[in-house]
Formats: C-alpha cells, sequence, structure tokens
C-alpha cells in the first residue's frame, strides 16, 4: 500500500509506486506496481480543490500518464485510456501487439503509435484505420521510439529502433490527417520529438537538441 499526505490528509493506495498530478479539475493519485507481471495494475483517486474525494477508479492494467488534453486525462502503456477529469469517465484503446509510444488529439480524432511501429487513427476513441510506419529489429530493441505529429493537414511521424549491436533504423514519414501516405526519408540523426505547423514539420534531435524543419512539399 502506498501513503499520501497532502495538507495533513492521508490517502491510501494499492501499489509500491505512485505520483500525483495537478490539473484545474483537481488532483490525480496514481499508484501500481510498474514491472510487476503478477500485478499488473493502476489504483486512482481524484480530489476536488478542498481535497475531498470526486471519483476513484481501479484499472487491472499498468498504465501512467501521458498528458492532458481539454478535460482529459490520458493514460498509456499497453492500452490508451482517455478519462473524463470531472467525471471519471474513460473510454479506452488496445493495440494487439506493443507499448503505447505516443497518443495526439485533434477534434475528435486521436492518433495511437505503438512500440512494434503502427499508427492507429481513432474518431471518436473507435478504430478507424492502422498502418504500421517502420518494423523494429527482429528481436530486442533497446530503443523503440515512435512519435506523432499532428497538423491542420498533415501528420508526421518519427521512429528509431536500436539493436543491441547498436545499429539503427531511423527515419520520418508524412501522412494525411486519414493516414494516407505521401512520403518517408531516412533519417542521419537519431529524431527525438515531431511537430506539425501549417506545412513544415519540425524534428527534434534526440541527443543534441538540434531542431531541423522540413517543407512538406519538399518530401513529397
Amino acid at each position: 500500500m502506498l501513503i499520501f499526505t497532502i495538507h495533513e490528509k492521508t490517502y491510501t493506495l494499492r501499489g509500491f509506486f505512485g505520483e500525483y498530478l495537478c490539473f484545474p479539475e483537481g488532483i490525480l493519485l496514481m499508484a501500481g506496481y510498474p514491472g510487476d507481471p503478477y500485478a499488473p495494475s493502476t489504483d486512482m483517486l481524484f480530489l476536488d480543490s478542498f481535497l475531498n474525494k470526486k471519483w476513484e477508479r481501479y484499472l487491472g492494467r499498468s498504465v501512467w500518464f501521458k498528458y492532458y488534453h481539454d478535460g482529459k486525462i490520458i493514460l498509456g502503456d499497453g492500452c490508451v485510456y482517455w478519462i473524463e477529469a470531472e467525471t471519471g469517465n474513460f473510454k479506452y484503446f488496445c493495440p494487439k501487439t506493443g507499448l503505447i509510444t505516443d497518443v495526439k488529439e485533434r477534434g475528435c480524432l486521436s492518433y495511437v503509435a505503438s512500440a512494434e511501429g503502427y499508427v492507429y487513427l481513432l474518431r471518436e476513441y473507435k478504430i478507424e484505420k492502422g498502418t504500421r510506419v517502420a518494423k523494429p529489429w527482429k528481436g530486442e530493441n533497446l530503443r523503440a521510439l515512435v512519435k506523432v505529429g499532428v497538423g491542420e493537414n498533415y501528420i508526421a511521424v518519427i521512429y528509431s529502433f536500436v539493436n543491441p549491436p547498436g545499429d539503427e533504423k531511423r527515419g520520418l514519414c508524412v501522412y494525411t490527417r486519414n493516414l494516407i501516405k505521401l512520403a518517408c526519408k531516412r533519417l542521419s540523426y537519431t529524431p527525438g520529438q515531431v511537430a506539425v505547423v501549417n506545412n513544415i514539420i519540425f524534428v527534434k534531435d534526440f541527443y543534441t537538441g538540434k531542431i531541423r524543419a522540413y517543407r512538406v512539399y519538399s518530401l513529397l
């Protein structure tokens, strides 16, 4: 059991590792057993601004905070959960294989990336399409990074897969909002983050932090 103490109030959740997160709607307390295949679970308690219980949830999966967007708390690991901060009601999606590496929102559309190199398009949390951007190395991958950048008209996906000898597959792909592939490009550096602004894709170097810009039309 894990005990949280906030302004002399104590709250007990099931788990040996935990964290708390602050949002406009209140405070989320989370606890679980990360890395333990025999106890996959996440215990959550949401408090209002007066530190009173607003809602609580117990999930039979290990999931951890990804980010907050428009009143929704987004959690992920093997599945991704969208939880309404006000009510605790949630939707979820579990890809067939691979851990969740990224989740991005754009209106009623969600884009979910997995460590197996897939990107899924969901409309109102129901899967509409999935595509494989790149394949990881066979066997163990020391890094399986797949990140999504979402713009008004284009989706950019970066990937980096590293095997034990140190060989790396790395690249950038561009899609329409409906996941129709437009172009792919191998990169000479390891990408870490990606963003799309109008028709320009910005990619941040994983190691140096240098940002490179690519016009979508130059990749076609």
